[in-house]
């Protein structure tokens, strides 16, 4: 079909337009109501501009793409700055300044029972060097003593180990 005159000046109806740009005639309606399917001023029937409203249907295409664009790239880079700190973390735990939690708990509750059976025998190594008649309530108070303070060392768990929101440890 030939046109003569302005082709600015184009109106189609909204199922013209709809068939046309595979929208339904349900989101071209809800298009115009938004304004970027522009109806035509000239007509009652609710006739659109063919040439400005497919010029803001690509225009807002466009836009899409580039806000797509956009999270993309910033998905791309929250990506690779979790690269960079996994990579920072392996090479720290490579030159032996990071330990797995596990392993240092596991290290830790091994020097408590070393500690724990040194603490024990010291009751009997104070008992052996003082006089026979006090060897028995030296060999009570010692082992009171070392319970305590084993009991006050078996209360730590992994909370005592954290620091708190200023940082401090």
């Amino acid at each position: 079909m030939k046109v003569d005159g302005k082709a600015t000046e184009i109106s189609v109806t909204q199922t013209a337009l709809a068939n046309a740009t595979g929208f339904s005639r349900g989101r071209i309606s809800q298009l115009a109501k938004e304004g970027i399917v522009v109806l035509d001023p000239d007509c009652d029937d609710g006739a659109v501009l063919l040439f400005q409203s497919t010029k803001n249907l690509y225009t807002r295409n466009k836009d899409s793409e580039k806000e797509e664009e956009i999270d993309f790239q910033l998905h791309h880079a929250r990506l690779e700055k979790l690269k960079a700190d996994k990579a920072e973390i392996e090479l720290a735990i490579m030159c032996g300044e990071l330990y797995d939690a596990k392993v240092v708990e596991r290290a830790c509750a091994e020097r408590v029972v070393v500690f724990r059976n040194q603490l024990s025998g010291i009751a009997a190594k104070i008992a052996s060097r003082v006089p026979d008649e006090h060897k028995v309530l030296v060999s009570e108070v010692v082992n009171q003593c070392i319970e305590e303070a084993l009991l006050e060392l078996s209360s730590l768990s992994s909370a005592d180990f954290r620091g708190d929101e200023d940082g401090d440890t």
